[in-house]
């Protein structure tokens, strides 16, 4: 039985995923073997990727999280309010990761993420 925790985590993960790049496929009825929805990405050999949400790592893995963070910190923002979210983006993750908290980490790029998805133009 999943947790409210899990479902949280997952949440967090989905965000993250979308933000760098997996699309999500939804399920097909139709396919032979009942093609379960997953989310996607293209692989920089042109290889696909298809994952449950349940098997994302950014909660657990810092391998995953790292590349997204170097993202974020590489970004060209072009409102104030991103780069407000992105200058204090980077203040409080380099202490995260520093004292190996991938928890809080987490929240610091999901926080971010949810700036960027209402300020993108």
């Amino acid at each position: 039985m999943k947790t409210q925790t899990d479902n949280n985590a997952i949440e967090k993960s989905i965000l993250i995923a979308e933000f760098w790049g997996y699309k999500f496929h939804p399920a097909d009825p139709w396919y032979k073997f009942g093609y379960l929805s997953h989310y996607w990405i293209k692989n920089h050999d042109n290889s696909i990727q298809r994952l449950k949400p349940e098997y994302f790592r950014f909660d657990s893995d810092w391998n995953w999280l790292i590349p997204v963070i170097k993202k974020i910190s590489s970004m060209e923002t072009n409102t104030s309010i991103l780069k407000t979210a992105q200058s204090k983006f980077l203040e409080n993750v380099k202490k995260e990761v520093l004292w190996d908290e991938i928890d809080k980490a987490i929240d610091c790029v999901v926080e971010f993420i949810i700036i960027y998805n209402k300020n993108k133009i």
